[in-house]
């Protein structure tokens, strides 16, 4: 009969002779010493605030279990769309908005690659595709709540590393 040893997968990359599985075949419980490691880990790069953070947010979902996005502050007010994934997209259109507008010369110009595909450069068509496909607004307020959006997270992040 083959002993406990030889019926393990190992990584002979492992020098230590780990059994190597993938984080998809773990069971719940493994996910959670799992996830209880990362935040220990995180907790311990005292140099890296956003890290301790997560480390003590992770932690207290543990302990008091709830909501991770609650423990995290990223849940949306009740009746908001601004999940996580759609201020993302929002972000992502915001810095494409902002490129065309910088690379064509004025937000004007802009506005009329977005409403005549067509007409924008070579070099700009890529942005503006990429755009249309994010079914990016096409206005001149549009690029200017853009421009307001993005000052307003660069004051946040300077404040936070200036505090």
């Amino acid at each position: 009969m083959a002993s406990a040893a030889s019926r393990r997968t190992f990584d002979p990359s492992d020098p230590f002779g780990r059994r190597v599985v993938r984080v998809a075949d773990l069971t719940g419980p493994q996910r959670i010493a799992l996830l209880m490691e990362a935040a220990k880990e995180l907790r311990l790069m005292t140099d890296r605030p956003w890290a301790v953070y997560l480390g003590k947010a992770i932690d207290d979902w543990f302990e008091r279990d709830g909501s991770l996005e609650d423990r995290l502050g990223v849940r949306p007010p009740r009746g908001s769309r601004a999940r996580p994934a759609a201020v993302l997209r929002r972000d992502r259109v915001d810095q494409l908005l902002l490129a065309l507008a910088a690379s064509a010369g004025s937000d004007e110009a802009a506005v009329r690659m977005l409403q005549a595909p067509g007409t924008a450069p070579a070099g700009l068509r890529e942005i503006v595709d990429d755009l249309r496909m994010l079914r990016a607004p096409s206005s001149l307020a549009s690029i200017g709540r853009a421009r307001r959006r993005s000052r307003d997270r660069d004051e946040v992040t300077i404040r936070r590393v200036a505090a």
